[in-house]
């Protein structure tokens, strides 16, 4: 039965038609939490995880997990992403203090900086006293080489619901490389139709709408088992092309400014209160999350 519902659900969405009915999605999303499971969800497997304020915060609904079963692996999944971006981000802060006094340059000397996912580059927007510009420039190189920031950045765009933008690169790329298709040639009509592909990518499309047990991912490499319904969501947002996070270093840490959700390790942690940010939550501190978004994209 399961089976065959997504084999609905994959020819619908190939083909531009999509469900209008709410429950039918929620029922969706509930089915993705078997494939989700893993013994590394465990609350056990936190307790060696140092503490800080968003496993502070997650720990009480943590133990909670019982009265709402249907979405405890996402739960689960959530507090240990926003604990992975939360010590991402509190690694970037030791190494950055450590580089910013290598250089000379003030422990109150505040600036705010763009970083892009696709290129890796930092450019510094705004700071406090230009007379240590040159000395911060060096610190932000010297600390990225150490840590890396893709993780908080797409985290950033994940939890503030541009799940586009945070995975364009992704998709992108995987075009290129398995199909020979630029994603600039693509677009989407009013009937949800690809338009624009190549005779390789179309094939495969064609494919995905005839084969129940089709699979991007085993297949040709491309970062989600669905195919079409990610180039679609990924090709009609506007502002997908966007790869930048806007961040700030300031008291010693660091904090991004992609929306309403600032990610940082001394930020608090977001509402888990609605199946939305729950999702967001388990998608952003995994990379490979876009089957999550894929499958239940209308929920995020």
């Amino acid at each position: 039965m399961i089976r065959n519902l997504s084999s609905i659900r994959l020819r619908m969405s190939a083909t531009g038609l999509a469900s209008r009915n709410y429950s039918s999605r929620i029922s969706s999303a509930m089915s993705m939490r078997a494939k989700y499971k893993s013994s590394s969800t465990k609350l056990d497997g936190l307790d060696s995880v140092k503490t800080d304020h968003y496993s502070n915060k997650t720990e009480s609904y943590l133990k909670e997990l019982s009265a709402s079963a249907s979405m405890s692996d996402y739960r689960v999944k959530a507090a240990q992403s926003m604990i992975t971006l939360s010590k991402t981000c509190g690694n970037f802060d030791t190494a950055m203090k450590k580089n910013l006094a290598d250089e000379g340059v003030p422990e109150n000397i505040s600036f705010k900086f763009d970083y892009d996912v696709s290129s890796g580059e930092a450019k510094i927007t705004e700071i406090s006293d230009e007379t240590y510009l040159d000395g911060v420039q060096s610190a932000l190189k010297k600390t990225m080489k150490t840590v890396s920031l893709d993780t908080v950045a797409n985290g950033s765009k994940i939890l503030n619901g541009k799940m586009a933008e945070a995975y364009y690169p992704q998709v992108a790329e995987a075009l290129e490389k398995c199909f020979g298709q630029d994603i600039s040639d693509l677009s989407v009509d009013r009937r949800g139709n690809i338009l624009g592909m190549n005779r390789k990518l179309r094939d495969a499309v064609t494919s995905e709408m005839t084969d129940r047990s089709f699979d991007a991912r085993s297949r040709y490499g491309f970062p989600a088992k669905s195919l079409s319904s990610v180039i679609k969501r990924v090709v009609s947002d506007k502002s997908a092309g966007s790869s930048v996070s806007h961040m700030s270093f300031e008291r010693g840490s660091l904090k991004t400014a992609d929306g309403d959700i600032s990610l940082g390790s001394k930020c608090a942690s977001p509402s888990m209160k609605d199946t939305k940010m729950v999702l967001r939550a388990a998608a952003a501190g995994t990379p490979n999350s876009m089957d999550l978004w894929a499958e239940n994209g209308d929920l995020f």
